[in-house]
């Protein structure tokens, strides 16, 4: 029988608040991580990825409405100036943390679609 060597996940998180937010569960120690995050109801949204080495980088939809990169794993700016960001850290055998940090107050809450991958 084959070993996991991918695992989909759904998680959430308040944009108001800072901090680690630790994501446990994982069936190995994750390698790279490919993330879709978005805000319901809205065109805030975010394509990240992060690979072993530890690169992570983002593209985003600006309040403009254009796409803008970054390097973290997700960036939501939730209106001109306003933004959330999440880095991927803590990677270790079933777990790994996203450390949010924020300009200005962010609201809302972001969904975020996570492809891990791993051996």
């Amino acid at each position: 029988m084959a070993e996991n060597v991918s695992y989909a996940i759904s998680v959430s998180r308040d944009l108001s608040l800072n901090g680690i937010q630790t994501i446990s569960g994982i069936p190995f120690k994750p390698k790279s991580f490919i993330g879709f995050a978005f805000v319901s109801n809205t065109n805030i949204a975010c394509d990240g990825f992060y690979a072993e080495n530890g690169l992570q980088r983002a593209r985003y939809r600006s309040a403009a409405g254009t796409y803008l990169n970054s390097v973290n794993f997700i960036t939501i700016e939730t209106s001109t100036g306003i933004l959330a960001f999440g880095t991927i850290q803590n990677v270790v055998d079933g777990s790994f943390g996203i450390n949010w940090a924020k300009t200005g107050l962010p609201n809302g809450t972001v969904s975020m679609y996570l492809l891990i991958e791993g051996h």
